[in-house]
C-alpha cells in the first residue's frame, strides 16, 4: 500500500473571522493513487489531539477507505503540532491567531488543487474532523460529492462549547505537565463511555483496571502533547458554525450510544435539518471511544457505516 507523507507551504492564509496567518503550511498523508482524471479523491481529516497519521486505523486494502480503488487524503489539521500551530510558530500565550474549521477547510482546499483532485467522492472524519468535512463540503460544493460525519455535527452547539470550555480550563493555572495529566483524566469522563466503566468493559479490551485504561490511552499520550497546540484545537472545535442545512451533498453520520462530547440527540436534531441525510447510531458502551476499535463488533459497525457513507 502506497502511503506518502508532506507538506504543503499555504502562503499567507486568510481566516474566515478575520487576519492573517502568515507563512501556514500544512501537513498530510496520502493512502493510494490519484486516477488519471482526478477524481478519486476521499478527504479524511483526524480528529482532536490526533495527527494525519492517527487516521490509518480506518485505511486498508479491501476495506471501504481502500486505498486500491482512491487517493484517500489524510490532512493535518491547523493547530495539530505538525501543520502550522502555535508549537511550531512560537506564538504562545494568545499570540497565535483564532482559527475555526472553515480555515481548516481552505488548507485542505489548497492541497487538493495542488495534488490535481478534481471530485472527492467522500469527505469524512471522526469528532473534530467531522466539523472539517462539513466544513470543506460547503466551501467547495463543486467538489466533495458525499458527507461522512462520525461522532460529530458542522456547528458547535450551546451544550458543546460548555463541554469545550471546562476542557480548555483544565490545561490553565498550573504547570504544563500537570495540566495535561487534568486534561486527559477529563477527557477520559467525558469520551469514555460510563458503560465501560459500569461493564467493566476495558477488560475484554486488554486492560487490567479502568485506572490502566485511562493512564495507557489519555494519560500516557497527552502529557506528550503541547499544551498550547491543544487549546488552539479547542478554540477551533468551539467556533465551528457550518450551516448543514445548506449543504446539498447527500450526509451519513454515525451517532455513539452514551457520547457526552457529541450526544446522539444534538447529532440527530441538525440531520433533522439537512435535506439528504441518513443517521445509524451505534450502540457502544464506549461512548465517544466507541469508533475507536476497542470491541470487534464496534469496529464491524464503523466499516458498514463507511461503506454506506461511500454509497457502496
Amino acid at each position: 500500500m502506497q502511503v506518502e507523507d508532506g507538506v504543503l507551504a499555504l502562503g499567507g492564509l486568510e481566516l474566515a473571522g478575520g487576519g492573517r496567518l502568515p507563512e501556514a503550511s500544512l501537513a498530510y498523508r496520502l493512502h493510494g493513487t490519484l486516477a488519471d482524471d482526478g477524481g478519486n479523491a476521499i478527504v479524511l481529516p483526524h480528529m482532536y489531539s490526533g495527527t494525519q497519521a492517527s487516521m490509518d486505523g480506518f485505511v486498508g486494502p479491501g476495506r471501504a477507505l481502500d486505498p486500491e480503488r482512491f487517493l484517500i487524503v489524510c490532512p493535518g489539521q491547523l493547530g495539530n503540532g505538525r501543520s502550522t500551530s502555535p508549537s511550531t510558530t512560537g506564538l504562545r500565550d494568545g499570540g497565535f491567531p483564532a482559527l475555526s474549521p472553515a480555515d481548516d477547510a481552505a488548507a485542505q482546499s489548497a492541497l487538493l488543487d495542488h495534488l490535481g483532485v478534481r471530485a472527492v467522492q467522500l469527505a469524512v472524519g471522526y469528532s473534530m474532523g467531522a466539523q472539517q468535512a462539513y466544513a470543506l463540503a460547503a466551501l467547495r460544493p463543486d467538489l466533495v460529492r458525499r458527507i461522512g460525519a462520525i461522532a460529530g455535527t458542522a456547528r458547535t452547539t450551546d451544550g458543546g462549547r460548555m463541554r469545550v470550555r471546562a476542557l480548555a480550563e483544565s490545561l490553565g493555572g498550573r504547570p504544563p505537565a500537570e495540566a495535561l495529566r487534568v486534561h486527559a483524566h477529563l477527557w477520559a469522563a467525558l469520551g469514555i463511555g460510563a458503560r465501560a466503566f459500569a461493564e467493566e468493559a476495558w477488560r475484554a479490551a486488554g486492560y487490567v483496571s479502568a485506572d490502566d485504561l485511562v493512564q495507557r490511552v489519555l494519560v500516557d499520550d497527552y502529557t506528550t502533547l503541547d499544551r498550547d497546540d491543544l487549546l488552539c484545537q479547542l478554540g477551533k472545535w468551539s467556533r465551528a458554525d457550518t450551516d448543514a442545512s445548506a449543504i446539498a451533498a447527500p450526509v451519513v453520520a454515525l451517532a455513539l450510544t452514551g457520547d457526552a462530547l457529541f450526544p446522539p440527540d444534538e447529532i440527530a436534531a441538525e440531520l433533522a435539518r439537512v435535506p439528504q441525510a441518513e443517521l445509524r447510531v451505534l450502540d457502544s458502551p464506549w461512548g465517544h471511544y466507541g469508533a475507536a476499535g476497542f470491541r470487534p463488533e464496534d469496529g464491524a459497525a464503523v466499516e458498514a457505516a463507511l461503506a454506506a457513507m461511500i454509497g457502496a
